[in-house]
């Protein structure tokens, strides 16, 4: 666990970082990740296990490595944590980037991904469970909020008038479909001057667009359904003119012969476009569905939520109305009365999807809050009902920020997610489990929180936010703000450094990461008392060939050299005596202090008389004065 002391301000202050410091870093309270390249984690973490660090992150990146890591190693794994780094040794899970929580796969989505990444889930629940040394602390299963197989969410730049980012390219998906467009803001130069559109602006063009398009698609199918219908009336008139202008059964039996075959082929065309009408009303009334409860969901704003619910309230009346009635009929095997209340109901459906101008696209970012919520809350309620319900404590789930253009990229938006996803799974454990709703608030926070990757946040640099003289403006006038929605539900952390263009992994201090400001931060409101902290630094060895746990890393927070309290600190370390630093010591005292000049007459630190040393009275024979 990463302990802070709170005897001061901030053990992260210059000041403190000293030499006679009580309140710095100890290095074994930092923990880092096995190899994430191999199914083999052993070797990785036995290096781990004899470093001095007492918590660990195992995992791997590719999926298949996890399949291929037996329940066996993590027994071994948790055995070595054990006998190494003792009985208060941390273990947590990273699991592997795919699948992805929110059901993309190839940028496309569908509801089997997101079912498909549950179970996988599962498997990691059940393996981190065996790595877990304290049964009164819980294993922490770190998964990415959104991945590589997701889209992008959204794009920004810098807005040097509103001094801020602001969203320059929204991604947008048809639920039903799957399909992912693109809402940009823009500038368009008409003939009565330029009109500037944001996003939002733009996905409301979408969807008039799509909704004006369905629309049209349905009354085309109608259309060609009427069509049919006075083509089927207008050869049945025909034969019946016929027989009463009083033609002979001759005429009447050429005419039957010649109808018959054309009243067929309309009467087979007419079912077939009145299947297509039933299905193209029910898919739409379902997708409309969806797409509403979901911006119901997550509306920002409550004018906006009420005029969604009120739309969908509509839509859910036409079904009211109809379900027990059929319900009925269904029972009774009524096919008559299924088909009259079928057709009547489609009728009115249409009637409301024609007059209501309803969305039919939704930001890949809201879209992917609720599945991954989904997603979460199905894992816990696994966790939960395998392991804490019968007396364990199953894993914990702990949601990462990934790159901030992706879904829940950003404090605000991970927050909100996190929030989705702890109703869900309260509503479950009332449900299921029957606890109050107090109680099941309480596990839900206790079983869903928060990875916090600082270096992820430090990317947005890309975007054109302007460069700042240290890491201190940059936290100041930027990062401090993009970590204040998520700091609440912060339970593990992940610290690496980057210059703000890739996630390089670097170790802290090689690159602008805010990371001092960052845990400075979280100290001095308490957030940190149980929060683990993994030091993702493998880029020291993927780019520069140095050890992950690079004493550079140990010198940027100010550690000592040693794993109990003592002087002598990687700082000053990496200081040189000679050009006046000052107090390097070694717990010994200074070297060459004056006294061992007046004492001794010499410059041998302690040096007993028997092996040259002198009192005041006695000079040394290199002195040039005689020895007693």
């Amino acid at each position: 666990m990463t302990i802070y002391s709170e005897q001061y301000y901030s053990s992260m202050d210059p000041q403190y970082s000293s030499a006679m410091s009580n309140a710095i870093f100890k290095n074994y309270y930092f923990g880092a990740p096995t190899d994430s390249t191999k199914a083999l984690q052993i070797p990785s973490m036995m290096k781990l296990a004899t470093s001095g660090i007492m918590n660990a992150e195992i995992g791997v990146i590719d999926p298949s490595h996890w399949e291929a890591m037996p329940k066996a190693q993590f027994d071994t794994i948790r055995q070595l944590a054990k006998l190494q780094m003792g009985q208060n040794a941390k273990l947590n899970v990273h699991a592997p980037i795919d699948p992805d929580p929110t059901g993309f796969r190839e940028q496309k989505w569908a509801k089997e991904n997101r079912e498909y990444a549950v179970n996988f889930f599962k498997d990691v629940i059940d393996k981190a469970a065996m790595l877990q040394i304290d049964e009164k602390i819980p294993v922490g299963v770190n998964i990415h909020a959104s991945g590589h197989a997701a889209p992008p969410a959204q794009f920004f730049k810098w807005d040097e008038k509103q001094n801020k980012l602001v969203e320059q390219e929204k991604y947008v998906i048809d639920p039903d479909s799957g399909q992912i467009t693109m809402a940009k803001a823009e500038t368009i130069q008409y003939p009565t001057g330029p009109r500037v559109y944001s996003t939002d602006d733009r996905l409301r063009m979408i969807n008039d667009s799509q909704w004006l398009q369905k629309r049209q698609e349905i009354s085309a199918v109608q259309a060609e359904l009427l069509k049919a219908e006075n083509e089927i009336a207008r050869l049945g008139a025909e034969f019946e003119g016929a027989r009463q202008r009083g033609a002979s059964a001759v005429q009447l039996k050429e005419l039957a012969e010649d109808i018959k075959p054309k009243l067929d082929n309309w009467q087979r065309h007419h079912m077939a476009v009145a299947q297509h009408f039933d299905s193209v009303i029910s898919n739409t009334f379902d997708h409309t569905v969806k797409v509403l409860k979901a911006y119901v969901e997550t509306a920002d704003k409550k004018e906006e939520k009420e005029k969604y619910e009120t739309q969908l309230k509509k839509f859910e009346a036409v079904q009211n109305e109809y379900k027990e009635a059929y319900g009925k009929a269904s029972k009774k095997d009524n096919r008559e009365e299924m088909t009259r209340l079928d057709e009547e109901a489609t009728e009115k459906a249409w009637r409301l999807i024609h007059d209501e101008r309803t969305p039919l696209f939704i930001p890949v970012e809201k879209w992917s809050e609720l599945q991954a919520a989904q997603t979460f809350s199905d894992v816990a309620m696994y966790s939960y009902g395998k392991y804490d319900a019968k007396g364990k404590k199953g894993p914990d789930i702990l949601v990462e920020n990934p790159m901030p253009w992706l879904a829940m990229g950003r404090s605000e938006d991970l927050a909100r997610g996190i929030k989705k996803s702890r109703e869900l799974f309260e509503k479950q454990l009332v449900e299921k489990y029957k606890l109050s709703p107090e109680k099941a608030k309480e596990v839900a926070k206790e079983k869903i929180g928060a990875t916090w990757d600082i270096a992820h946040t430090n990317i947005l640099r890309r975007f054109g936010i302007p460069p700042t003289g240290t890491t201190q403006e940059a936290w100041d006038k930027h990062f401090k703000k993009e970590t204040a929605a998520i700091k609440e539900d912060i339970k593990h952390i992940h610290l690496s450094d980057n210059f703000g263009f890739s996630d390089m992994h670097m170790a802290p201090g090689m690159g602008n990461v805010p990371i001092k400001e960052f845990m400075t931060e979280m100290e001095k409101e308490g957030k940190l008392k149980n929060v683990t902290t993994i030091l993702e630094s493998a880029g020291v060895a993927v780019h520069l060939g140095l050890p992950p746990s690079h004493p550079e890393a140990m010198r940027y927070f100010g550690m000592p050299l040693y794993g109990f309290q003592i002087d002598q600190n990687w700082a000053e370390a990496g200081k040189n005596y000679f050009f006046g630093s000052g107090g390097y010591s070694s717990g010994y005292g200074k070297i060459l202090p004056d006294i061992h000049f007046s004492e001794y007459g010499g410059g041998f630190s302690q040096l007993p008389t028997a092996l040259g040393g002198v009192r005041e009275s006695e000079r040394g024979k290199f002195a040039g004065t005689p020895m007693s």
